[in-house]
């Protein structure tokens, strides 16, 4: 088994050979692991994957902070905090985690 990867923005995002091919893993600040059960032809398009992952989680966690203000704020109800959160989320944890 062999084992690229690179830190980008605080993560580490690996590329993994499995039967010939990639798959890609990705460990945030925190030491949890996340990966899209995908099998990718090159490293490189495994640590690409695992990067657009870490791009999408980033921002994300960006507009949920965003969501926790307006909520304090009273700009929106508990309602709609809590349906934009699961907009936000729900596909990551389709194929993350």
């Amino acid at each position: 088994m062999k084992i690229q990867g690179e830190l980008y923005c605080g993560w580490w995002v690996l590329a993994i050979s499995k039967e010939g091919h990639w798959s890609s893993e990705c460990h945030d600040p925190e030491g949890e692991v996340c990966t899209d059960w995908l099998l990718y032809e090159t490293a490189a398009e495994a640590i690409n994957a695992a990067k657009e992952f870490v791009n999408l989680d980033l921002a994300r966690s960006a507009l949920s902070y965003v969501l926790d203000d307006w909520l304090e704020e009273q700009k929106i109800s508990s309602q709609e905090h809590w349906k934009s959160l699961m907009s936000l989320y729900s596909d990551t944890y389709q194929t993350y985690r």
